[in-house]
């Protein structure tokens, strides 16, 4: 399935420190101009996608219990883009949390597993 026209696409992998994939976790898209939020849930090999997105700038958030939430703010969506967005939190100590992320952008549609999006 091809993304809507005039539309963009969000997707990526949620690992922890070590590399190991982390399923279930709740990755939400806020537009920061309307605040309308699309979210979804990453699937047993911690990929996730968020389709069909208007044109705009978004905070993306990642969360799973056990975890440090990941915040991406200020993420500019153009038509036709895909935006890979990595997500790398470690788990929680009581000396603190640490967590990266990378983000990469491509133009024009791809195919996703779009099964475990929907509106919020």
């Amino acid at each position: 399935m091809l993304a809507q026209a005039n539309r963009a696409t969000i997707t990526g992998a949620i690992t922890d420190s070590s590399g190991a994939v982390i399923p279930n976790a709740e990755v939400k898209a806020a537009n920061d101009g309307t605040k309308v939020a699309t979210k979804t849930v990453s699937n047993d090999r911690g990929i996730y996608s968020l389709l069909n997105l208007p044109p705009g700038t978004y905070t993306i958030t990642a969360k799973r219990d056990g975890f440090k939430t990941v915040d991406f703010p200020s993420v500019t969506l153009i038509v036709d883009q895909v935006v890979e967005l990595e997500h790398y939190p470690y788990r929680r100590s009581h000396r603190g949390t640490s967590y990266g992320h990378h983000r990469r952008a491509h133009s024009g549609p791809r195919d996703f597993d779009h099964r475990n999006q929907y509106e919020w």
